[in-house]
């Protein structure tokens, strides 16, 4: 009898601790999902972020050409100008 009440004792005691883990590892995928679905953002973001860079950086290296040609094209135009108004510079 007394077998019996420890065994049963021991069982109760068991199946507690089976749902208890049983709870634990709910909500540990559920903390799995939520960081899946915060990484895939996260990725998402950085890929939209390195495009954008990607961008910006064509973009500089374009202005940076233009205000090279600029440059070239203002300093021809002074020597021109220049040779127009002093011809035996």
């Amino acid at each position: 009898m007394v077998n019996n009440a420890q065994l049963d004792n021991e069982k109760t005691a068991l199946t507690y601790h089976v749902e208890l883990l049983k709870d634990k590892i709910e909500d540990l995928e559920e903390a799995l999902s939520q960081l899946q679905r915060d990484h895939k953002d996260k990725s998402r973001d950085y890929e939209n972020l390195k495009r954008l860079s990607t961008q910006l950086k064509e973009e500089l290296q374009l202005y940076k050409f233009q205000l090279q040609e600029r440059e070239e094209l203002i300093k021809v135009k002074s020597i021109t100008c220049a040779h127009w108004f002093f011809p035996f510079s």
